[in-house]
């Protein structure tokens, strides 16, 4: 039997639980196998289970029961994709702000989906594989945003004309990469490496990923 996808749901809102459940109920292979409703039950469940495949997230959950202000979501994003390095996080929220979405790609969530998007609320279960697989997966409101920041990663054009030749050919080796675009080899890891850490991953794969999704390269 293959690795069924284990997701834990943090939403403070019992109906939107329940939608989530039932979009996702006939998907076998889709296990939900925890869900916060607070910043208190999150932290515990990110205690307690280590095998969290994929987060669905929203931004505005309390504290805990007893006290209603916000827990700092934001803030915690990146401390969890480091310190759970094999969780992917989708952000599925009503707010859809450029600023907020940049610091959060920035992060390195896997996806992002705002909650009138009902189109990609009932594919839910389809994202969900395609975050799995490690793809990201924007609404398209939110990807048209973020094409108006192309440059915010820092990525020069000869960086991203050397990742583009990449996608066209994932097939090449590095060596053969460099060959036809006439650079030494060692330039080209060092490019690459320059491009990882910008991009906020570690594969050359993922690099393509990411830029392709962020509508940086064709």
């Amino acid at each position: 039997m293959s690795h069924s996808i284990k997701i834990a749901i943090i939403e403070d809102h019992q109906g939107i639980i329940d939608g989530y459940k039932f979009r996702l109920q006939k998907a076998e292979e889709i296990e939900i196998i925890d869900v916060a409703m607070n910043g208190e039950e999150l932290n515990a469940l990110l205690a307690t289970h280590l095998e969290i495949d994929i987060l669905i997230m929203d931004i505005n959950v309390p504290v805990s029961t007893q006290n209603k202000n916000f827990f700092p979501i934001l803030q915690l994003v990146p401390k969890i994709i480091e310190e759970h390095p094999n969780t992917r996080v989708l952000i599925i929220s009503m707010l859809s702000e450029l600023n907020l979405i940049k610091e959060l790609v920035d992060a390195g969530i896997s996806g992002y989906v705002v909650k009138d998007d009902v189109e990609s609320i009932r594919a839910l279960s389809s994202i969900l594989r395609k975050i799995n697989r490690g793809e990201l997966y924007f609404s398209e409101s939110i990807k048209g945003k973020l094409q108006d920041f192309v440059n915010q990663f820092g990525l020069t054009n000869r960086q991203l004309e050397i990742l583009s030749v990449c996608a066209a050919y994932p097939d090449l080796t590095s060596e053969q990469v460099a060959e036809m675009i006439d650079i030494a080899s060692s330039s080209l890891r060092t490019t690459l490496s320059a491009i990882y850490s910008r991009l906020n991953v570690r594969s050359k794969a993922a690099a393509i990923f990411k830029a392709k999704d962020l509508g940086l390269i064709p």
